[in-house]
């Protein structure tokens, strides 16, 4: 009587086998990752994206390339590549004045004279700044600055910023203000002068002296 039971007991166990361990199988199959090919491809597909972005368009309608600035010894130096000197002037002559706008809008009672004490406080914390939105961008084949105001701020392309440009950026502001000083730095302030003259006629960093002698102007 117990080998018919043991019998149908080992075929119901066959049964359940038969069903149980393909769908098993399946299940690990469909888990499976993707092959290397596949994720490179993806990989290849998302690059290009990237590549077309670096593309944008001038005033004139004309194709602009951007690409990431070339490394080089200079650009490795913790001081500003004389060729962005005149650049970088002109990103703190902004600042200098749009500091000292929101300090005047804040006591319309001086009516524009601030207080020399203010005054150095002022422009003691504008070399202080974290300057993140300053760095450099290639446009046609030529390095600019870009920061706060400036030409190269709204240019599509690849900025290179962050590193050594806060530090750099900070370096030159103190040198400004200790070279041209701060009353000085004000007077064309309050002369509406401080962008085009402080750079040129001041600190000079927009002046390239030629070997004939003759200085030439940064535009």
């Amino acid at each position: 009587m117990k080998q018919p039971f043991v019998i149908a007991l080992f075929c119901l166990f066959l049964t359940f086998m038969s069903i149980a361990v393909p769908t098993a199988v399946a299940d690990e199959m469909s888990d499976e990752p993707v092959v290397d090919g596949e994720e490179e491809t993806m990989e290849g597909e998302e690059f290009e994206d990237d590549e077309e972005d670096l593309t944008g368009m001038d005033v004139n309608g004309e194709t602009i390339f951007f690409g990431i600035p070339e490394d080089d010894d200079e650009f490795h130096s913790m001081h500003i590549p004389q060729e962005l000197k005149c650049d970088a002037c002109k990103i703190l002559a902004k600042q200098f004045k749009t500091a000292f706008d929101k300090a005047n809008e804040k006591r319309p009672s001086l009516k524009k004279k601030l207080p020399e004490s203010i005054i150095i406080d002022i422009l003691e914390e504008e070399c202080n700044s974290e300057f993140l939105s300053v760095g450099v961008k290639e446009i046609k084949g030529v390095k600019r600055l870009s920061g706060p105001g400036m030409p190269a701020e709204n240019a599509v392309g690849v900025m290179q910023g962050g590193g050594k440009w806060p530090y750099r950026m900070k370096a030159l502001c103190s040198d400004i203000v200790g070279e041209v000083e701060e009353d000085e730095i004000y007077g064309l302030y309050l002369e509406g002068k401080l962008e085009t003259h402080l750079c040129l006629a001041k600190y000079k960093s927009c002046v390239t002296i030629m070997k004939d002698g003759r200085p030439r102007v940064e535009l």
